[in-house]
Formats: structure tokens, sequence, C-alpha cells
């Protein structure tokens, strides 16, 4: 016997429009796309565990996530709202593992939790749908798959019924190019391989952030400002820049904890920038290839562009060393000052900033600490550059002996050299505020650490030597988000459900000579 799809459309539903077909590529405006919500209920006996996980497998991989975002409620307790979630493969796997024994809560506990989160998108559309095995299902979802209690997992859904979900789209991840080196892009424009008619280990792309077209650079600071300014994500998003400044310094930059932290860090703050567009990733800043040039903009160098770039670094004692050019000047753009102003006293900051651009001349630094006292803005984007020429940062070659041509053997010597090399001279040398623990509430915070990513990723596809460093040790757990570190060594199963990363090559120039 089929399943009995009961489908309950609400006025709402079928006055929706059907689905548009998307390109690959980013507009040619900077605009974000619009979305609609898919609200999910799981509410099924763990005795259908299995037949769970095969309809919301189908549900999912038929959501455009270009045009819809998905959160995933259950009557056993757990809730995967819309800024949790990560990957399709993330969530099935996160929800079907808790259906375990009995239910915890009602069907209307659950409800009451799920408008609660869908109040918040008050300017999308909201669309309710519940699978259950219960005959009472309340008028406020505008789709029901209802499951008999006669059904066995082994039965599968009639897939032509799931056709009359206006959000649902069975030919998204068909595909029919076959190929060792093709490679066909979703509608994330993340680079895929087709098996057996569908798209398959599907990588998200970080590139470099120079080499990005003026409208995606634009693209991804609207998403960034967005993120940082508007209702309802920006909470959340602020949230996430508290957690940098407010862990124990050494212990964050300490070797046990430096690569694999930002890179769950990265993870959580591109997920917030694909649920503004689910094409976006965080852009890698290659601060090695302009080492000679590093805080001076160029024809093929945008890190500094007023326009499309994340602004001067020219500033004045005068200002604080406020920048006042760009997208990020000062008074048109500001830092939320309730939440940085437990970080350091304003005497210790004001030390702080005028040792890292001072610290080779103490008359330099001292003048500079009583000016400062007196203009120090903690609301604005500072950067006070060290201009010292004995300031060196890690050049392209250094970079690419350091990931290429270190021995697996030496690894506590790389780490060392990746922190106090690599690391540390940047935070430093661009000074200001980006040169302490509030440097994550920058534009070019993460761009910096995707490049930082980025190195450790190359040294990782030199073998698998390289790459189980961290691998084998469940024990450790990362700070704050006290996840075992092992999850996040591996970029090709980011957290062990799903997410695949990939970096456009950072030692293309460099390689080619």
């Amino acid at each position: 016997m089929c399943l009995k799809v009961c489908l309950h459309l609400s006025l709402l539903a079928m006055m929706l429009f059907s689905k548009q077909t998307t390109c690959g590529l980013l507009k040619t405006d900077t605009s974000l796309p619009k979305h609609e919500n898919i609200f999910i209920t799981i509410d099924l006996g763990h005795e259908h565990k299995e037949l769970a996980e095969r309809i919301l497998t189908q549900l999912l991989d038929g959501i455009n996530l270009l045009e819809y975002r998905i959160a995933v409620y259950t009557t056993y307790g757990v809730e995967k709202r819309i800024v949790d979630f990560q990957s399709r493969e993330c969530t099935i796997k996160n929800i079907v593992s808790t259906m375990k024994s009995k239910r915890t809560l009602t069907k209307r506990e659950v409800l009451k939790t799920m408008l609660r989160e869908s109040a918040q998108y008050k300017t999308n559309q909201n669309t309710l749908t519940i699978i259950t095995d219960d005959d009472l299902v309340s008028r406020r979802y505008h789709y029901v798959i209802r499951i008999p209690d006669d059904v066995t997992s082994r039965q599968e859904i009639d897939k032509s019924m799931l056709h009359k979900f206006h959000f649902y789209n069975a030919e998204l991840k068909k595909c029919d190019v076959v190929g060792p080196r093709i490679t066909i892009l979703d509608e994330c424009n993340r680079e895929c391989s087709c098996q057996d008619g569908h798209l398959t280990n599907c990588y998200r792309v970080r590139r470099q952030f120079s080499e990005l077209p003026l409208k995606d650079r634009l693209h991804y600071i609207k998403a960034y400002k967005t993120l940082f300014t508007h209702q309802p994500f920006n909470e959340t998003f602020l949230n996430l820049l508290d957690i940098h400044p407010f862990l124990k310094f050494r212990l964050l930059h300490g070797k046990d904890q430096i690569l694999p932290f930002h890179r769950k860090y990265l993870l959580v703050v591109e997920n917030m920038f694909r649920l503004l567009d689910c094409r976006l990733t965080i852009p890698y800043w290659n601060f090695p290839r302009f080492s000679q040039t590093l805080y001076q903009p160029s024809h093929n160098y945008h890190i500094w562009d007023n326009v499309g770039g994340f602004g001067s670094t020219e500033s004045k004692i005068e200002n604080g060393f406020c920048i006042n050019e760009g997208e990020f000047a000062y008074p048109g753009w500001t830092l939320p000052s309730s939440r940085i102003s437990g970080f350091m006293n304003n005497q210790t900051l004001v030390r702080w900033v005028c040792n890292l651009k001072y610290g080779y001349s103490s008359w330099l630094e001292q003048n500079c600490s009583e000016k400062l006292k007196k203009t120090l803005n903690r609301r604005c984007i500072s950067r006070a550059v060290n201009t010292d020429k004995d300031f060196k940062v890690v050049t392209l070659k250094n970079a690419y002996d350091l990931t290429m041509k270190s021995d697996v053997d030496d690894f506590d010597e790389y780490l060392q050299k990746m922190i106090f090399e690599v690391h540390s001279p940047i935070h430093d040398k661009l000074g200001g505020l980006f040169g302490t623990g509030l440097s994550s509430y920058y534009p070019e915070f993460f761009p910096f650490h995707s490049m930082f990513d980025a190195l450790w990723d190359k040294y990782q596809s030199r073998g698998q030597t390289y790459a189980e460093k961290f691998l084998h040790d469940n024990k450790t757990l990362l700070l704050w988000f006290n996840e075992p570190r092992n999850k996040y060594v591996d970029n090709k199963n980011l957290g062990q459900c799903g997410v695949r990363i990939n970096y456009s090559d950072i030692f293309n120039d460099f390689t080619k000579k």
C-alpha cells in the first residue's frame, strides 16, 4: 500500500507563485535574494525513523536554497532553527539521530515554538509543513504529510504528491553530465560531481577577495553590513563576533586551538552569510601575495578600496585613528559600543595601540599615548599601520615554503611559525583595534582568517600524515563551542555532517613562476 499523503493547502499557499529558475552566477546588481521560509515539523514514532529520514531527505533535496530557508522541529524536543542551518545532510543527520524513544513534546508545543520563530521573519513568506502519524493536526499548517499507523519503513512516499508543494522541485539535484573532471554548479554555486543522475560531493569554494569582480565584492560587503545591522540576523551575528574578544587570548591563539577553532568560527559565520545568499562564501585575503604593499591598494589589490573593499588604511591620531573613507568610514559605520566597552580599560587599550604602532620608538610611543587617550574612539574602525621597515610580514615565498616544505615530524614548529610569523604580524602591523581581540568586529577579520585556514588546508593536502594532525584526538574540546576539536580538522567533512570546503589556488601566482 502506498503512503497516503494528505495535503492541506491554505489560501496563502495556493496563491504562491511557482518556482523561478535561478542562474549559477551572482546577479548583476548587489541586491540580496528574497527568501521564503519553510518550517517543517517531524512528528513520527521512533519506529518510523528510517521512513522519516527518507521523507526528509527527499523533501530537503527538492528545496532550492537560493529561494528558501529551512527550519526543522521535532516532537522529540529538537529544533534546528533557520540560523542553525549548515547543510541538508547536517540537518537530516541531527534530526533523525534524536528519534530514539518517546516523544517529549506535543504538536501544540512544537507549533507554538515554531510560530514564535516565524514571527521574527515578518517581512518574509512563512510556510508551515508537518510530517505526522496523527490524524489531529492544527489548521495553521499549510501542508500535512500524514503517515498511517500500518505503514512500514520499507514503503516509499508517493513522489508525485510532493509536486503539489509549491516549494518542491524534484529536478533540483538531477544531472546527466558525467566525467572525472567535470564539475557542475548547484543553485548555491557549489562545485558538485554527477553520480547516478544526481549531484553529489558538493564543495563550497572560497576565492581570493581581490580576484572577485567588483559586483561580487560589493555583494559580499552588503551581506556583511546586513548581518551586522539588520534584524532578524544581527543579534545572532553580533553574538558570534563577541566570542573572539572575550575568550582567553593566549589559550585561543595557542597551538592546541588556533587552527581548528578558527576553522569552526569561519564555518558558523559563513553559514550566516549563506542565509542571505547561499552562493556566498568567505573570500580569502591573500596577504602573502601582497606583502610588499600590504596596506596600499593597487590595480589588482582591492582589500583597501573605498568602493568594493574595506576602506582606506589612512588615519590620524587626532581622530583616534578612525578611518574616514570607504564603506566602513566613521561616523557612517559604527561598532556596537555597548558590546565592546568591557574589553580592556581605556588606559590599557591606548598603551596597546600605541605600542603596536610605535613600539620601535619609546618617544613616539609615549607621544602617541598622550594624544590617543584624548581621542580614543571604540565605536569606529581604527587602523594604525606600523610603518617600521624592520616589521616584516610573511611573503608568498615564505608562506609557500612553510606550507609545502615543512617536515611532517616538525608539526609543533610548523604551528609556532603559523602563529608568530603568519598570524600575529598581520594583526599587529595593521594596528588599531585590529591588533586586539576586538578584531572580530572588523570586516577584514574573516577574510584574513579564511587565508590563514587556506594555508593549513594546503598543508593538509600534501598527504594523509599531514591531514591527520589533530584528527584522532576526540577528547580535546574547542573553546566556547565545546565540540570535539577533531570534528573541525577535515575541510572535506566539517562537523562530520556533510559540509565540504575548497579554496581556489592560493599559490597560483607563485607556482607559475
